[in-house]
C-alpha cells in the first residue's frame, strides 16, 4: 500500500498556475476562507495552548480541535540578488462553507501541510517580470509525499487582499454602532499603490459589498493609474455587471498633492499598498483645518462626496521590514505619546499575527518615541544638576550616542486590540466598544498585515480541493 501511495503520490502532483488560481476562487470564496483560518487560530491563540510542544512530546490531541503551527520564517540572503524565504505551516481546520465549493459545515476537519517559498528580486523589473515571485509546496500530511506545486504570486496578493476585506467587514460594523447609521452606499475607496497588491484590494473590498461605490487610486505614474483603473472597470464590469456600479478614478500622488490630501480627509476606507520606506501621507491630513480643506476640495471630480467619516479603517500591508513603514507616525502613536490635535484618536489596532509588530510602522514611532524619551531624560538630569551647582542649563543637551533599543510588544501600544482572529471572536466586543467610546471627532481602525503563511496554505488547500474537483 505504501508503495502504490507514493507512485501515485509521485507521478500526480498537480501543477496549479496563477491564471488557475485566479479562475478557481472568487473574492467572495478568498474572504470567507481567510476568516474562517483566522477563527480557528484564534482557538490556537486563546488561551495559547503550546500544541506544537505537545505534538512533539507525543502527547494526543483532540481529532476535532484546531492546530495552527507556523514556525519563524527562514530568511535566505543570495548575494547580490536579493532574498528568498520559506515559510512553513501546518493546520488542522474545517473551513466556512464558500460560495461554490459544496462544503459542508460538519465535515472531518481538513489538515493542510506545505511550504512557501517567496522571493525578492528587484532586478525583475527591467525584464517585465514579477519582482516577488512566490511558489507554494503543498504535501500529503500522513505521508509527507507532494500533492501540488503552485505558482503564488496572485495568490499572494489574493490572500492578503481577502484578510484584509475579514478586518474592513469587523470596521464596517464597528462604523455602524458608532454612527448609529445603516451601511452608507456613497462609501469611498483609497488605495496607495497601483501594483498587484493595490488591484487585489480593491477587488476584495468591491466583493466585500458595503456600499463602496467611489474607488480612487494613487499611483505615482498616471500610464500605471489609468492602466489599474481600467482593469477595474472591467472586472467590476464582468463579474457583477449592473448590480454594482463604482466611479474608478486615479491622482498622481507628485503633482496632485490638493487631491491626495482631500481623498484622505474624505475616505472611509484607505488601504497602502506600497513599497515605499516612508510615511504616504501626514496623520494631519486625516483632519485638515478648514483653509485646508476648501482648498483640496476643489482638486477632485464632484462626485467624490466632500464629507469626512467619523470612523476611517486604514490598512497598510506594503512594509514588512524593521525599517520601512507607509504610515505617518501620528496614525499609530497616540497610544505612545500626546496626540497634537484632539479631534483624531487612533480608536483600535488590529495585527494579522504577533509578527506584524516587528515592521517599521510600529518600530520606528516607538524608536522615535524612546529617543525623545532619552531626550527629556537627560534634559531633566542636567537642570537638576545644574539647580544644585547654580551652572547654567544648556539649552539643548545631545542625546546619548549609546544606541537605543526597542522591542516592539502589544504592552507598548494600548491601542492593539489583538490579532484579526482574536477580534472576530474573543475580542471582538472589546473592539467594537473601543471605537464607540472613543472621544475623538475622527476615530481610526488600523490594520496591519505582514502575511502569514497560515492564509497561503489554507488558500492554496482551497484552490487545490476546487482544482481537483473536491466537494
Amino acid at each position: 500500500m505504501s508503495t502504490q501511495i507514493q507512485e501515485l503520490s509521485v507521478t500526480f502532483v498537480s501543477l496549479i498556475s496563477d491564471a488557475q488560481v485566479e479562475q478557481l476562487l472568487s473574492f467572495e470564496d478568498g474572504i470567507a476562507i481567510n476568516e474562517a483560518i483566522f477563527r480557528a487560530s484564534a482557538a490556537v491563540e486563546d488561551p495559547a495552548p503550546d500544541i506544537s510542544h505537545q505534538i512533539l512530546s507525543g502527547a494526543p490531541t483532540k481529532g476535532d480541535s484546531p492546530i495552527v503551527i507556523v514556525p519563524d520564517r527562514i530568511l535566505l540572503p543570495v548575494p547580490n540578488q536579493g532574498v528568498t524565504l520559506f515559510k512553513p505551516a501546518y493546520l488542522r481546520y474545517t473551513d466556512e462553507p464558500t460560495a461554490n465549493m459544496g462544503a459542508s459545515s460538519d465535515r472531518t476537519p481538513d489538515e493542510v501541510l506545505g511550504v512557501k517559498i517567496v522571493s525578492v528580486r528587484q532586478g525583475n523589473a527591467k525584464h517585465n517580470i514579477p519582482t516577488v515571485p512566490a511558489t507554494i509546496m503543498l504535501f500529503e500530511p500522513a505521508t509527507g509525499f507532494p500533492l501540488a506545486l503552485m505558482d503564488a504570486t496572485y495568490l499572494t496578493a489574493f490572500r492578503t487582499a481577502a484578510g484584509t476585506a475579514v478586518a474592513g467587514k469587523l470596521a464596517v460594523e464597528a462604523m455602524k454602532r458608532a454612527q448609529q447609521q445603516q451601511i452608507s452606499s456613497n462609501r469611498r475607496l483609497l488605495v496607495f499603490g497601483s501594483g498587484l497588491q493595490a488591484e487585489a484590494h480593491i477587488k476584495a473590498f468591491i466583493a466585500l459589498n458595503v456600499g463602496i461605490n467611489f474607488v480612487c487610486i494613487v499611483a505615482r505614474r498616471a500610464e500605471a493609474g489609468q492602466e489599474l483603473a481600467d482593469t477595474i472597470r472591467g472586472w467590476v464590469e464582468t463579474t457583477y455587471g449592473s448590480s454594482r456600479v463604482c466611479q474608478i478614478g486615479y491622482i498622481v500622488s507628485s503633482a496632485q498633492t490638493d487631491a491626495v490630501q482631500r481623498a484622505v480627509a474624505t475616505a472611509d476606507f484607505i488601504i497602502t499598498a506600497t513599497a515605499s520606506p516612508t510615511p504616504l501621507f501626514p496623520a494631519r491630513w486625516l483632519v485638515p483645518t478648514q483653509d485646508e480643506e476648501t482648498s483640496a476640495m476643489q482638486s477632485l471630480p464632484d462626485a467624490w462626496p466632500a464629507n469626512s467619516p467619523q470612523v476611517v479603517f486604514i490598512a497598510s500591508v506594503g512594509s514588512y521590514l524593521p525599517d520601512q513603514r507607509e504610515l505617518d507616525t501620528g496614525v499609530v502613536t497616540q497610544a505612545l505619546d500626546e496626540c497634537a490635535s484632539g479631534s483624531l484618536e487612533t480608536a483600535a489596532i488590529i495585527t494579522d499575527s504577533h509578527n506584524a509588530l516587528t515592521a517599521g510602522d510600529f518600530s520606528l514611532p516607538l524608536l522615535e518615541f524612546k529617543r525623545r524619551q532619552r531626550r527629556t531624560q537627560a534634559q531633566d538630569e542636567t537642570k537638576h544638576n545644574a539647580s544644585k551647582t547654580s551652572t547654567a542649563v544648556a539649552a539643548d543637551v545631545p542625546p546619548s550616542t549609546e544606541p537605543v533599543t526597542t522591542t516592539c510588544t502589544e504592552a507598548c501600544f494600548p491601542s492593539i486590540v489583538g490579532t484579526l482572529g482574536q477580534c472576530l471572536t474573543s475580542h471582538r466586543e472589546t473592539l467594537m466598544s473601543r471605537v464607540n467610546n472613543a472621544k475623538g471627532d475622527k476615530r481610526i481602525v488600523l490594520f496591519k498585515s505582514v502575511g502569514t503563511a497560515m492564509q497561503d496554505m489554507a488558500t492554496a488547500h482551497a484552490v487545490y480541493r476546487r482544482f481537483k474537483g473536491y466537494q
